[in-house]
């Protein structure tokens, strides 16, 4: 029995029944508009039946213009209002702890009519083959208000906590390294990090629903040459702590131009826990509450990070949609085996049309 990861955790006040938490990739379940479909609800509604301890909604952008698939979910002006609320009775019912991802695509975002994206700064990309158009501090506090917006729908709808992105090539992100933040304003990287515009986006956020937990994805190091490092993530996280920041999601690297694909750094390659040592020594250097993504596909493995202290939470993705009974596995110590190792699918399929590996593998005997 895998004690330390199956044993009840409280984050804050709220008790969750294991340190496992769901935060699946983009599902493209959604309408064109971003409105919700039959199969999107559907889909969380298994997921709330896999037993983790929370579930965090894909990221759904706070605006039309912060979208950056076609079909990713939008949560704005009521949109999906109905929608979420049952959904998030729904994720309760079966005692699961309801959290959403707040996102904006910055220059990673779907181009707009006349082929524009903004972005911190100019900058130029072989792989962004649209205008870059550098945000003025008027359109940033329209951002921030889109994020209010979003913030207290989130609170309305009943769910428990806000995921803020600030990590994937988000456009936080892109204001928290010196590769695209060029700026040289109070929101510029040279100033302190690039920080200025997370902190005020935390606090809207957090005087808007003061009760609501906190969790801020981080990308611990760019993972390209001359991008922020784990310093720099460390020194954003002792920042942001003291703030109404309750709970840190770990990952690395900077993607640009597509963020629905995984970094180079891991393509076509399977690490186990690659992010690990970085996560133990953010965890002790800003003595925060961290979980852990990336590379986590079995229980023993969780079990060890979890151990060593490297982490309070593992996040389960992909893992998690290839076999949805991981967790009842983990409890009645069975084996978790998969047919065939990940592809790390920009769309992964698992969780609602089963693994296209998984079909192959099987179609041959």
């Amino acid at each position: 029995m895998y004690e330390k990861l199956l044993f009840p955790a409280k984050i804050n006040n709220r008790t969750i029944n294991n340190k496992i938490i769901a935060s699946p990739p983009p599902t493209y379940l959604c309408e064109k508009d971003g409105s919700l479909t039959p199969q999107f609800f559907n889909y969380y509604n298994n997921l709330a039946k896999s037993e983790p301890g929370a579930i965090i909604i894909e990221s759904s952008a706070i605006s039309e213009t912060g979208k950056s698939w076609p079909k990713q979910p939008v949560i704005s002006d009521n949109l999906n209002f109905l929608a979420i609320s049952e959904l998030v009775i729904k994720i309760r019912n079966h005692n699961i702890l309801p959290l959403i991802q707040l996102y904006h695509g910055g220059l990673n975002a779907i181009p707009n009519v006349n082929h524009t994206v903004y972005s911190p700064s100019e900058f130029y990309n072989k792989k962004i083959t649209c205008k870059v158009h550098p945000l003025t501090n008027g359109e940033i506090e329209a951002i921030i208000e889109d994020y209010k917006k979003a913030a207290t729908l989130a609170w309305n709808v009943g769910f428990s906590g806000i995921e803020l992105n600030a990590a994937e090539g988000s456009l936080l992100h892109q204001f928290l390294t010196p590769i695209i933040n060029k700026r040289n304003d109070k929101y510029s990287f040279i100033y302190n990090n690039g920080v200025y515009l997370l902190r005020k986006i935390i606090h809207e956020i957090k005087t808007i629903a003061p009760d609501m937990l906190f969790c801020l994805k981080l990308s611990m190091r760019d993972l390209i040459p001359s991008g922020a490092c784990l310093k720099t993530a460390i020194e954003i996280a002792n920042e942001v702590k003291n703030i109404g920041v309750d709970i840190f999601h770990v990952t690395e690297g900077l993607k640009i131009g597509n963020p629905g694909c995984i970094h180079p750094y891991l393509c076509g390659k399977n690490y186990i826990a690659p992010f690990g040592d970085d996560s133990n020594i953010f965890k002790n250097e800003t003595k925060t509450t961290v979980i852990l993504s990336t590379g986590i596909a079995f229980p023993d493995i969780a079990e060890k990070l979890l151990n060593k202290d490297y982490c309070d939470y593992i996040s389960l993705g992909r893992i998690i949609n290839r076999e949805p009974k991981w967790v009842t596995m983990a409890m009645t110590n069975q084996p978790v085996e998969f047919y065939r190792k990940c592809k790390n699918c920009m769309i992964c399929r698992a969780g609602y049309e089963g693994c296209i590996l998984q079909k192959k593998e099987s179609n041959r005997f």
